[in-house]
């Protein structure tokens, strides 16, 4: 089944299909953007959503053609933490604070790594490569296990 979404030039006009393991746009080099046709998020939409928890349940808002498997370890729903005594020390209203390390990586990087992954394995990629401070390299590392592909993490 053909994705319902298209690759757009985040610099010139140029736009490109999502076949392949597309870098960047051939005509200047830039990063592609994913574009999507419009869709509402809306609560009345909402049933458009998938089961769980998890990020995955967002598949028809994510850059996943139908019938494509996600590379995943249970990422997504973490949980919204309120900070009523630092909203209070601060003067703000309601504050929250989504709380990334219960991810299976323990990192918000594990949403970006788990799509990236799924996208570049479904399109071909046999084996990733990625410079790191800590927490890209980790999700990377995890994710291109799940995959069964090798990769090469780089730290300075």
């Amino acid at each position: 089944m053909s994705a319902d979404w298209t690759l757009a030039c985040s610099a010139c006009d140029a736009t490109g299909t999502p076949t392949g393991l597309p870098t960047v746009c051939p005509a200047c080099g830039q990063p592609w953007l994913v574009r999507y046709p419009a869709r509402s998020h809306r609560p009345e939409t909402r049933a458009t959503l998938g089961p769980g928890t998890g990020m995955w349940r967002y598949r028809s808002f994510l850059p996943v053609a139908p019938g494509e498997t996600p590379v995943t370890l249970g990422e997504g729903g973490t949980p919204l933490l309120r900070l009523e005594r630092t909203a209070s020390q601060l003067g703000l209203g309601e504050t929250w604070l989504k709380d990334e390390s219960t991810n299976p990586t323990g990192s918000f990087k594990a949403r970006g790594l788990a799509m990236a992954v799924t996208r570049a394995t479904l399109a071909g990629a046999e084996s990733f490569v990625v410079p790191t401070a800590g927490n890209a390299g980790i999700a990377l590392a995890a994710y291109a296990a799940r995959a069964g592909r090798p990769a090469k993490i780089f730290a300075p």
